[in-house]
């Protein structure tokens, strides 16, 4: 853990392995490395946000969002990656863009940042310019959603009893405890402009990610823990999974 500062804060940051696997329910596993499409191309915005958990338990606890996707995506971090730290003993959080009492210059909500090819929503958090082009290195940050740890908590109780133990648990300064969220740029080296792409595979072949694509797993029960229990092993310092194929 790291402690810089930026105009009189004191800004945390940790640094997530390589080697780490982080799991992600999306339709399109594309353009979690080519960004969104834009007319006739594909666009990197310089905020652009690709949202990880570090087991894939937590989206079954958001069926409005993921019941109809039929893949979990393994990943593995293909680098030690610094991120900004929203849980404690830091005193930021992931809610604090959207709070009048915890506003902090460095994090503002995506929907106010720079003009770009993707609008940001209001809920989530983003880096401010300032803060982008003095820490470069930081590419994302780990922390926990209110709303999203509050179902969590209920579904621990009744649809996911039986894999509480796969499940990292967390707590950030509001005193709120969930499944932390990795949410990572997907370039190693952030640009502060938005990257206009006409041909992504190739574009693909000549860049570096902090993170690729491991495995697609059927998102079934049984599948997924299959998968926990015969091919990762658990890192007794983090808790976060790494691959027994390493």
């Amino acid at each position: 853990m790291e402690v810089v500062a930026y105009k009189k804060h004191k800004v945390y940051l940790d640094t997530i392995p390589k080697g780490t696997l982080v799991f992600r329910a999306v339709a399109n596993p594309e353009d979690d490395f080519t960004g969104v499409v834009v007319g006739d191309t594909k666009c990197i915005s310089p905020t652009y946000n690709v949202f990880f958990y570090f087991n894939p338990f937590v989206t079954e606890s958001q069926p409005k969002w993921y019941e109809q996707i039929k893949n979990m995506e393994v990943y593995e971090l293909t680098k030690d990656i610094k991120v900004m730290l929203l849980l404690k003993p830091s005193g930021d959080t992931r809610g604090d863009p959207r709070s009048k009492t915890r506003k902090k210059p460095y994090l503002i909500s995506c929907n106010k940042t720079a003009k770009s090819c993707l609008k940001g929503r209001e809920y989530d958090p983003c880096f401010s310019k300032d803060f982008l082009k003095k820490y470069p290195d930081v590419v994302g940050y780990i922390g926990i959603g209110k709303s999203d740890a509050q179902i969590l908590s209920d579904s621990m109780k009744t649809d996911l009893k039986s894999v509480v133990d796969y499940i990292q648990i967390s707590e950030d300064d509001r005193n709120i405890k969930g499944s932390p969220e990795l949410v990572l740029y997907p370039l190693q080296s952030r640009k502060v402009d938005d990257i206009i792409i006409t041909d992504p595979e190739e574009w693909k072949r000549h860049n570096k990610f902090n993170y690729k694509h491991l495995t697609s797993l059927p998102n079934t029960r049984k599948d997924l823990v299959n998968f926990i229990e015969n091919r990762t092993v658990r890192d007794q310092t983090t808790g976060y999974y790494l691959s027994k194929d390493l």
